[in-house]
């Protein structure tokens, strides 16, 4: 075997530095096997050769360095023997080479450099000219492989003989010194990437993804290379484990000084800056908004992606893990150009941010199946006013009509059981019992109108108007007396309702037996006086014998006609109010202040969907 340079510290960062999980190792062939699968490389054998002769190349210009040799010394660092996976022969354990799966990434990184994304890579006479020697080599050792095995099993092995003998006639005749190191990358016309991994690079790097696990996206490949634990846990054991791991995070995390070193921080910006510009000069169309899509897909799936595709993603990945950190540790962004001071939109601290960050992205692509913030309101009058505010807001939800109140625990249980809503709730105060029963159901997730959303929201001399412009329609033509006596019934109204808002506000027992709200005062009053004049307009609100609209179904339609007719006309006063301060830094309705909770619940997903910058 070479004398080839090992990355003893990155290795001791591996074995020492987190006490719970630990990245599975690869062999020179599971880097073969993985170009292979992930399709950066065809399965034809001449591929493989030149991948491994390049991968060979890279060593000793000692741009890819094992972490370990000796594979005899990983024995029992896992609950699996030895802790490698490898996807071809075995092997004896002491000639095993071990590489983080993060180093495969630094060989596609030197194979694209060379602008030709298939090997050989380079064509150059001095190139092709190593290449050639180092195939022969490669040979001659798998030649003497099978002669070894077939002496073992008994079998003929003359063919095989007379294949060796000339092949190692035909490296001799070939034979050359090569140097090593920086000289024999500029022999061969190698040119470097713009993204280097050194030791120093690796180090921080795997300190990054031992602490990333609970708040990171784990590395894009065609086999598992995850974090895997360090000893055999029976599956009983699995949340003890890994409540342990949490702890040891989590002190980590606030006595980081201890672990991180100023030199690591360092390496972190230098890092997130050197990637950074590589994503810049990339084509695939990876946006940030696509990753985020692309980083919440189970981990199995993203095994299938492929190719440029693949390296590209990881790239990504890596950097979004920096930064994740970066921001854990110090509490702020990297100072670089295009990073905003704010907390990176990918970064979540538990599940309940983590489910905002998914409903964000959902929301984005627009693949929520239904509606995501739903307002339930009591009746028509709310909808049809509220709608109109939805439509003239950049903030959309959807305004639901409960059909009455009696359905709101149906609804609020239908949108916790689907769990990706956000609902609230409006009532009407009809009693303090009532009202405490809501309270205690609902929480912060309802508002109530004292005692209806009418009465608080628009003012007397708004619903008088209004009131007198539908009469005139009903050919109801009023003395001054009648407007001077409906004046007067909104006037005595508007002062329940104030009433009613302070003594809530005092924690007293409101007393609102006699409070109905604009609108059914309004409705006793027409029902009472202009029965005729209704059934005039109205042909199926029917009579009894006696000429009045007496019967409870009766009562209903006539109540349903005249909240439409009010509402219609109450909105324009909510349209005109839009239209004067859209920015409603001076003019806001009642309902507006009431609902800002739940418009304060929609920005936390919102803002999130929002944050697309260049990450």
């Amino acid at each position: 075997m070479m004398n080839m340079k090992i990355w003893k510290n990155a290795y001791k960062i591996w074995e020492n530095f987190c006490p719970y999980y630990r990245r599975r190792l690869l062999t020179r062939e599971d880097l073969v096997s993985w170009a292979e699968d992930a399709n950066f490389i065809d399965k034809f054998s001449y591929n493989q050769v030149y991948f491994k002769v390049f991968i060979g190349l890279l060593i000793e210009i000692e741009a890819l360095c094992p972490l370990i040799i000796n594979g005899e010394l990983l024995e029992s660092r896992f609950y699996e023997t030895p802790g490698v996976t490898h996807f071809g022969l075995k092997y004896i354990l002491s000639e095993i080479e071990l590489y983080h799966p993060i180093q495969f990434l630094e060989i596609i990184n030197w194979a694209f450099q060379s602008r030709k994304k298939e090997p050989p890579y380079y064509d150059n006479e001095e190139y092709l000219e190593y290449y050639n020697l180092r195939a022969l080599e490669m040979k001659i050792i798998d030649l003497k492989k099978i002669i070894k095995q077939y002496q073992y099993q008994d079998l003929d092995i003359s063919h095989s003989k007379k294949a060796l003998e000339d092949c190692q006639v035909q490296y001799n005749s070939n034979y050359r010194e090569y140097p090593k190191g920086e000289d024999l990358r500029k022999l061969l016309k190698i040119h470097s990437p713009m993204w280097k991994i050194n030791e120093k690079k690796l180090e921080t790097l795997i300190k990054i993804e031992s602490i990333v696990a609970p708040i990171g996206t784990d590395l894009v490949g065609p086999f598992n290379i995850g974090l895997i634990p360090i000893k055999k846990i029976r599956k009983n054991d699995i949340n003890e484990y890994n409540l342990s791991f949490k702890d040891w995070r989590d002190d980590l995390i606030k006595n980081h000084q201890n672990f991180i070193t100023t030199r690591d921080m360092e390496i972190m910006e230098k890092l997130e800056y050197e990637l950074s510009r590589m994503i810049s000069n990339d084509k695939s169309l990876i946006t940030s908004n696509w990753l985020d899509l692309i980083e919440v897909v189970t981990p199995h799936l993203r095994q299938n992606f492929k190719g440029e595709f693949s390296y590209q993603l990881n790239l990504r990945i890596i950097r979004r893990n920096i930064l994740r950190i970066y921001w854990e540790l110090n509490g702020e962004n990297m100072g670089y150009l295009g990073n905003p001071p704010r907390k990176p939109h990918f970064y979540w601290k538990n599940d309940e941010e983590f489910t905002v960050y998914l409903r964000s992205i959902l929301l984005f692509f627009g693949l929520n199946p239904s509606h995501t913030f739903i307002l339930y309101v009591p009746g028509k009058t709310e909808e049809i006013i509220l709608q109109q505010y939805v439509e003239r807001r950049w903030l959309k939800f959807l305004v639901k009509n409960m059909k009455g109140e009696d359905k709101s625990h149906f609804y609020k249980r239908v949108c916790e059981d689907i769990g990706d809503k956000d609902f609230y709730f409006l009532f009407d105060f009809h009693d303090l019992r009532n009202y405490e029963d809501k309270v205690s159901r609902f929480g912060e997730d309802c508002a109530f109108f004292y005692p209806d959303f009418i009465t608080e929201n628009f003012t007397i001399k708004q619903v008088y108007h209004a009131c007198i412009f539908i009469m005139n329609n009903l050919e109801i033509y009023l003395t001054e007396a009648k407007k001077e006596e409906i004046l007067e019934l909104l006037k005595k109204e508007k002062e329940k309702s104030k009433l009613i808002i302070q003594t809530i506000k005092n924690n007293s027992n409101p007393s609102i037996r006699s409070a109905k709200g604009f609108e059914n005062v309004l409705i006793d009053y027409l029902r009472n006086n202009y029965p005729k004049e209704i059934n005039s307009k109205f042909p199926y609100i029917l009579l009894d014998d006696n000429g009045y609209i007496t019967g409870k179904d009766q009562t209903k339609k006539l109540k349903q006609e005249f909240k439409k007719l009010l509402a219609n006309k109450l909105k324009i006063h909510l349209i005109k109010s839009l239209e004067r301060d859209s920015e409603r830094k001076k003019e806001k309705f009642p309902f507006e202040i009431k609902i800002e909770p739940f418009i304060n619940k929609m920005l936390q997903v919102i803002n999130a969907a929002a944050y697309w910058t260049n990450y």
